[in-house]
C-alpha cells in the first residue's frame, strides 16, 4: 500500500479509504493508478 500511496502521491490513509471504506479516487488518481497497475479503469473496478 505504501508503495502505491508513494507513487501516486496520496496518503496511506488515502489508498486505505479506497480500499476498505469504498471511497472513490479522484479521476487524474485513477488514471495514475490505472496505467501504475497496468490495468484499465474498468478492470480496477473504480
Amino acid at each position: 500500500m505504501k508503495d502505491i500511496a508513494t507513487r501516486l502521491g496520496v496518503s496511506e490513509t488515502t489508498v486505505y479509504n479506497w480500499e476498505i471504506r469504498n471511497i472513490k479516487p479522484y479521476r487524474k488518481t485513477q488514471e495514475k493508478l490505472s496505467a501504475i497497475l497496468g490495468l484499465t479503469e474498468k478492470d480496477i473496478s473504480i
